[in-house]
């Protein structure tokens, strides 16, 4: 990442081919987390929210060493040739060979404002709740939601402080309008 680039805050989302509950088995998403975690201590990108679902992971995390969409692509590529085959016992037999992730990138979202970065992470952590594998964010281990309540467990990845840059949506005016002009 060129050093004078602005770090990009990305939100995305990437799904198993085909829409496909791949990442069912706990030994499979412990080892999405470790990679997660590997990247943190490496200072390749900076984590703020994550969630591992059963076909799918969101991730919000901001350029650090290497782009986000270069670190995810990097991830996905080792998952697909070397995770998958350590895993291949936890996987159903469609997902031992050929394309394991959806075709693209994922949906990849740029971040530019404060309300919409509390917006994703709120969205992130709630999305096991709203899938009925959890009844409270902070039980379902595959995510960072319990980082956020002060609950850091060690063997998941560390998230890190919200981006510096982030743009206020909610304009106030603390003076009047010197021009007259009132444009709310």
């Amino acid at each position: 990442m060129p050093s004078d680039a602005l770090p990009d805050t990305s939100f995305v989302t990437f799904s198993c081919h085909g829409r496909n509950h791949w990442l069912v088995s706990e030994r499979v998403r412990d080892r999405i987390a470790s990679a997660f975690r590997g990247a943190t201590e490496l200072g390749v990108v900076k984590l703020h929210a994550w969630v591992v679902m059963s076909n799918h992971i969101h991730v919000l995390a901001t350029d650090h060493r290497q782009s986000v969409a270069a670190w995810l692509s990097a991830f996905r590529t080792d998952f697909s040739r070397a995770d998958r085959g350590a895993l291949c016992s936890e996987l159903p037999d469609d997902a031992r060979r050929g394309q394991f992730w959806l075709r693209g990138g994922g949906h990849h979202r740029s971040i530019w404002s404060w309300q919409e970065y509390w917006q994703k992470v709120r969205y992130i952590h709630a999305n096991p709740v709203r899938a009925g594998l959890c009844e409270f964010a902070t039980a379902w281990r595959w995510s960072s939601a319990r980082e956020y309540t002060g609950q850091p467990r060690s063997d998941m990845p560390s998230i890190s402080d919200p981006p510096e840059g982030l743009i206020d949506l909610q304009w106030r005016r603390r003076t009047p309008d010197p021009f007259g002009v009132d444009d709310r």
